[in-house]
């Protein structure tokens, strides 16, 4: 038997290997954390010169709705139609944040473009955990309005759905980009005197 350690080389692939699991395991905010991550990494490692708001728009936005992102201009009165409120790469980043930073749903945009971008004031998350994928809740759009001079826009984000366009999305992206090393794990867990070495995928 070999007596040194396992050193693994760690890839985007193992990230989304990690949230599958995640899903499978109904731990939907591990997955939900880490999926956020990866525009992140993608913007890290692509040949491209690209932001988290621009890559999410580019990859993952049109596997979410099945159509293309079209940047529309910024109206100062905030007078949208509902179908114009969509989760976009501001909405997706303001979300991140809140999770990662935060570990909250609860958005702040940091810039006040972005809010004009996002035209949204907060993200509501659900999850159908016991459903099957194709039965999973999709986005919903409600506007409360307080008095004649204040509104509220909520969107309400399925969990799975979102994570699933991330997924796709990397997949999408990783055809014109390698998927490259990022870092090695030494794997070197002792049990009863014995190296236990990981499996192979």
């Amino acid at each position: 038997m070999n007596e040194f350690p396992q050193i693994r080389d760690i890839t985007i692939d193992d990230y989304i290997l990690e949230i599958k699991k995640s899903i499978g395991n109904k731990n939907y905010l591990s997955a939900l954390s880490v999926a956020l991550m990866i525009p992140d990494i993608c913007k890290k490692v692509s040949s491209e010169n690209i932001g988290y708001v621009q890559w999410f728009n580019k990859y993952a936005y049109k596997k979410y709705y099945n159509t293309e992102y079209i940047e529309e201009p910024i109206k100062k009165d905030r007078s949208y139609t509902l179908h114009q409120i969509r989760l976009n790469g501001n909405v997706c980043y303001a979300l991140r944040n809140a999770i990662l930073h935060s570990g909250t749903s609860y958005i702040r945009f940091e810039k006040p473009y972005q809010k004009e971008q996002a035209k949204i004031d907060r993200i509501e998350l659900c999850i159908n955990g016991d459903s099957p994928i194709e039965s999973q809740y999709g986005e919903a759009v409600s506007i409360v309005t307080y008095d004649k001079s204040k509104k509220t826009i909520s969107i309400r984000v399925n969990i799975i759905s979102l994570i699933i366009s991330i997924i796709e999305g990397f997949e999408e992206f990783k055809v014109q980009n390698n998927d490259t090393r990022l870092f090695s794990i030494i794997d070197w867990d002792k049990k009863g005197g014995k190296i236990v070495f990981t499996p192979n995928r």
